[in-house]
């Protein structure tokens, strides 16, 4: 990052200057120190002994955009991480070529020292030996709100801040001894209107001809804005950082619980990612088994008496039943634990084991709860508000992760149950006495057994695949085809019979029965039906001798009535005969009366015989 005044400063935009290397921006010269610098600041680093919030602050010569050289002031410091490991470099840069040139004029003469000491754009002073106040210049004046006069009558340690004392007469006592001519520190001033600033100090020794030390002159930057601006981007990247931290423990929480539809097969590397995010000595997560229960689904941590994986316990007086009443997360925290104990009873197992800050977040699925999520620490004042934030978002997703856990075991035993349920029904279907068979787009796909073998097959396979219409007698494919229309469109067809075709060429009769069966796999034909070749044979030899006997019955009748009407026939007969012979004693032999009469009686017996 390169802030906007480089334009300013160098007159290279953000852009420009981002794609410079370090050769580019400052002279060989200033390329040497720099390099030998952060090579020192290296050093002391790994030393491990270096004050981590130090600043190093070198003089450089840097190019302009337009050729010139400028002369800079560039401070760099650490960025670090929250294990305090250098991450980054910090640098702010201010152009001073104009004090350059101001000490310069100091040295060149007193007058112009006097001029430019009290117009230069930077806070001024001479300091006596005894760090009084000799001289002020009117910016340094307006910094701290004192008249020179006023400042005339302190010393600089009674505008310093308490926390930078230390360190201001540490650098100038090593000053004083020749460690150094010169050192630059950022301080905090107590400005007259009681209001705390910041100022970037440089401090130079003065010393007289023969060497020896006549005052001090510092130069004095107010830098409170600049402070501001520095601290809101630690703070800024502090939080990226921590933030990227928090998102990438959470995508892989995420992962885990997401990894497996049993959540309890992945509970452990869950407080494993967990626990580098948010640490405990203890973590529990307990789900509501009814209105008065809870049960521990999992627990990490030494074991305690009734509060471990399995076990079940009253809600009354835990910590789970105040979070679930308010859905709220909640932090607990005790010295002794004896308060936490008598505001919540349930706690007791777990406060005799030594355990004294708590942090609780409900578990809630479908806006209902369904447990509760607990960090347990034995460091009293362990958990914080942002730690309570990190509890939530842990519980929102683990939270989700037992839910569809639940889901997916109650589907498991539904789907166990229906399998039993399918296998029985499937077993009294293939048991069944009739045949039972399933066609999709005029295809065989089922057939229990008394279909395979009513259709002549061994096994269900050698139909399976078939177009039904290599079974259906062709003398009814065009019934077929209209009865499975029909069907199709969710009509209702009667009982019909039809002829099959098996497997060996015999043609057997069916009655069958056609209903539409909608399933996963798409709509399908349930036929169900029985073999009626038998039958049909039985009722046709029925038909054949029912015919005989009312062939029998009728020629029985034809009989009865021949004989009736020949009885009477011969009664008539017989009185025809006995009066036909009485005349014939009174007609002579041999007359042609006695003939005719004799014929006669020949024709009566005839019919009497007929």
């Amino acid at each position: 990052y390169i802030s906007p005044s480089i334009m300013r400063i160098r007159g290279f935009t953000v852009e420009e200057a981002m794609e410079q290397t370090l050769d580019q921006i400052m002279t060989p010269e200033s390329l040497k120190i720099t390099l030998a610098a952060f090579e020192e600041e290296m050093k002391l680093e790994a030393s491990g002994s270096a004050d981590p919030d130090r600043s190093r602050t070198l003089e450089l010569a840097e190019y302009r955009k337009d050729g010139s050289i400028i002369q800079v002031e560039a401070s760099f410091s650490f960025l670090r991480d929250r294990a305090h490991k250098p991450v980054g470099i910090l640098a702010t840069t201010r152009d001073i070529t104009e004090r350059k040139r101001a000490e310069e004029a100091l040295l060149k003469s007193e007058q112009t020292l006097r001029r430019t000491f009290d117009q230069a754009p930077l806070g001024a002073a001479i300091l006596s030996m005894d760090y009084r106040f000799l001289r002020a210049n009117a910016e340094l004046c307006r910094i701290t709100g004192y008249s020179e006069q006023e400042l005339l009558a302190l010393d600089f340690m009674t505008i310093t801040h308490p926390e930078d004392l230390e360190r201001n007469m540490e650098l100038t006592r090593d000053m004083v001894a020749g460690k150094f001519d010169s050192f630059q520190m950022d301080k905090r001033y107590l400005r007259k209107d009681g209001r705390i600033i910041w100022v970037r100090m440089f401090v130079r020794l003065v010393k007289d001809a023969s060497g020896k030390p006549r005052h001090f002159f510092p130069m004095v930057e107010y830098i409170t804005e600049l402070k501001q601006a520095e601290e809101a981007l630690r703070k800024s990247e502090e939080s990226a950082l921590r933030l990227a931290k928090e998102n990438a423990v959470m995508a892989e929480i995420g992962r885990i619980i997401s990894s497996t539809p049993n959540i309890e097969e992945a509970y452990t590397s869950f407080s494993e990612k967990v626990k580098n995010l948010l640490p405990y000595d203890r973590i529990a997560i307990n789900l509501i088994k009814d209105s008065s229960t809870l049960i521990d689904c999992y627990v990490e941590g030494e074991p305690l008496p009734g509060r471990n994986a399995g076990d079940t316990f009253p809600k009354a007086g835990t910590l789970t039943e105040a979070v679930v009443k308010n859905r709220k997360g909640l932090i607990v925290d005790s010295q002794d634990g004896n308060e936490i104990a008598v505001k919540y009873p349930g706690l007791l197992p777990v406060v005799r084991a030594g355990y004294r800050s708590f942090l609780s977040v409900p578990l809630i699925s479908g806006d209902e709860p369904i447990g509760c999520l607990h960090f347990r620490s034995k460091q009293s004042g362990f958990y914080s508000e942002n730690d309570l934030r990190l509890g939530k978002i842990i519980a929102n997703q683990i939270a989700g992760a037992i839910a569809n856990s639940q889901l997916y075991q109650k589907e498991k035993r539904m789907e166990k149950e229906l399998l039993k349920s399918e296998e029985r029904y499937r077993l009294l279907v293939d048991l069944s006495p009739l045949m039972v068979i399933v066609h999709q787009q005029r295809k065989y796909v089922y057939l229990n057994s008394a279909a395979v073998k009513a259709l002549g097959a061994s096994k269900a396979e050698e139909l399976v695949g078939r177009s039904i219409y290599e079974v259906i007698h062709p003398d009814y494919w065009d019934l077929a085809k209209e009865r499975t229309n029909q069907v199709e469109q969710g009509k209702s067809v009667p009982l019909t019979e039809e002829k099959y075709i098996r497997l060996d060429k015999k043609v057997i009769d069916v009655e069958l029965n056609h209903v539409q069966m909608l399933d996963q796999d798409g709509p399908s034909i349930l036929v169900m039906g029985r073999d009626i070749t038998e039958q049909k044979k039985d009722e046709k030899e029925k038909a054949l001798l029912r015919g005989q006997l009312q062939q029998a019955q009728k020629m029985e009748a034809i009989g009865t009535l021949a004989g009736g009407i020949a009885h009477d026939f011969n009664n008539i007969l017989a009185a025809i005969l006995g009066y036909a012979q009485l005349p014939g004693l009174d007609i002579p032999e041999g007359s042609k009366a006695q003939y005719n009469l004799q014929q006669s009686i020949k024709s009566a017996h005839r019919a009497k015989d007929l």
